[in-house]
């Protein structure tokens, strides 16, 4: 017996896909939680973190 991995969700996005984008978030997670600490602690500023994010974020898809 085989199966189908095509298998869409309701709001018709693929599993695999969806899977994917996950993988790609829990990636940043680390580097969220880091830039949400360096923010509370003041060692950084708001458009230094958004030009980061812009950057390694374009390399996600």
């Amino acid at each position: 017996m085989s199966f189908n991995n095509n298998t869409t969700t309701n709001n018709s996005v693929p599993i695999n896909s969806s899977l994917n984008i996950l993988d790609k978030v829990k990636q940043f997670l680390p580097q969220i939680a880091e830039a949400n600490e360096k923010l509370k602690n003041d060692e950084t500023t708001g458009s230094v973190l958004i030009e980061k994010f812009e950057e390694e974020s374009s390399n996600i898809f």
